[in-house]
């Protein structure tokens, strides 16, 4: 197994590139097995069950009750590569397509450019509105999104968050309805050509310890609840204190994103996942504590408090008015005692 070493750092391309290499040559090359063309797909001579798609990465072994996009997946989940310790075998240059190209009609398709909705011209005052009013978000929070380009109101009235890369281009958009119609759900969606590889995420100072989180919302609320607790405690600059801590979104529970930013910000030894209190987020949780646990990372589980809601806006949601009832409770009593003198 080739063995991961510390402050290696993927380009884009290589990244792209390990992605799209033929699953055929790279489990040939480390398993010994053969592949032959069986219908659409190709299946194992050795291992019946195990199937390579048309596209020539995606595959799955059914007696192994595993599957997987491409080779990288192959290699983490059969062989027990680490996601680094396989882009840095694919990215050796050891792997061709010569047996297993693909046939003309089969070629793989390019990834698609991302298309971010049109903006809204003017003040975002849609944005602003739901994620004040009704996710109880701080301003601070919201301007330093929008001052850095990570939100926006689009044409729609839809909050759209941005994710990029490193060099500050955007490869993914989750797009956020600010109305919920009447015994119906706020839209959700995001922008044509998202790559899942890269998340929401807003930069702290901190270059050790990262923060992850299904959407964006929670991330937006978890920097809320820092600043909240910030002049609690009487902090000063309680504005930036937030600010220390980078926080990521997936876009979901699979760690696809989480990977991408690994790769590329290795200075990284704590990981906090601060997904979602329901099942989906619970499964995910305690398989990333051992999957990232045994990488070498300190791994925490934050979820959000029992019966405090099933996310970290719901949460803030309760706390804010939690608050808010205390503070109007305060003035009463005060106002009160006033009167009575």
């Amino acid at each position: 197994m080739n063995v991961f070493v510390p402050g290696t750092r993927f380009s884009d391309e290589q990244i792209r590139d390990a992605r799209n290499m033929s699953s055929c040559e790279v489990i040939s090359s480390v398993t010994g097995f053969s592949f032959e063309k069986c219908g659409s797909e190709w299946k194992c001579k050795e291992h019946d069950s195990l199937r390579v798609f048309k596209d020539g990465k995606g595959w799955t072994w059914y007696s192994q009750n595993i599957s997987g996009a491409n080779c990288i997946d192959f290699l983490m989940k059969s062989e027990g590569y680490s996601w680094q310790q396989a882009i840095t075998s694919l990215t050796q240059g050891k792997y061709t397509q010569s047996d297993y190209a693909f046939r003309n009609d089969e070629q793989p398709q390019k990834p698609k450019e991302i298309k971010l909705p049109e903006r809204t011209e003017g003040k975002y005052s849609r944005v602003y509105a739901y994620l004040m009013k009704k996710r109880c978000i701080d301003l601070e929070v919201i301007n330093y999104c929008v001052k850095n380009e990570l939100l926006y109101e689009d044409k729609r009235g839809n909050c759209v968050f941005v994710g990029k890369n490193d060099n500050g281009q955007p490869k993914y958009a989750m797009l956020r309805g600010t109305y919920t119609p009447e015994n119906g759900q706020p839209y959700k969606g995001e922008a044509s050509g998202s790559n899942k590889m890269y998340g929401f995420r807003m930069d702290g100072t901190c270059e050790t310890h990262l923060f992850v989180f299904e959407a964006p919302i929670d991330a937006l609320s978890h920097a809320t609840l820092n600043i909240q607790r910030s002049k609690d405690m009487g902090i000063a600059d309680w504005k930036n204190s937030w600010k220390r801590h980078t926080r990521l979104a997936l876009g979901g529970t699979a760690d696809v994103a989480l990977g991408t930013y690994l790769a590329t910000h290795p200075k990284v030894n704590e990981i906090s996942f601060c997904l979602d209190r329901d099942e989906a987020g619970r499964t995910a949780s305690a398989k990333y504590l051992e999957k990232y646990s045994a990488q070498g990372y300190k791994v925490n589980i934050y979820a959000v408090p029992e019966n405090c809601g099933k996310d970290y806006n719901e949460y803030l949601c309760k706390v804010t008015e939690h608050r808010k009832n205390v503070s109007r409770q305060m003035s009463a009593s005060y106002n009160k005692q006033h009167k009575t003198r």
